[in-house]
C-alpha cells in the first residue's frame, strides 16, 4: 500500500457570532454560537 503526499496550502477559516442567553431570573447566562461560517481553501 502506498501513501500519497499532498502538496500545496490548505486554509480553513471559521467565523462565528455568539448570542448571550439569559436565565429565567434575568441573570447572565451562557454564550451560544448564533451563526457559523466555514471556508475551506486549497491551492
Amino acid at each position: 500500500m502506498s501513501e500519497t503526499e499532498e502538496s500545496g496550502t490548505k486554509v480553513h477559516y471559521v467565523c462565528q457570532t455568539y448570542s448571550a442567553k439569559t436565565t429565567a431570573r434575568g441573570q447572565q447566562g451562557n454564550l451560544q454560537i448564533d451563526k457559523q461560517l466555514q471556508i475551506f481553501y486549497t491551492s
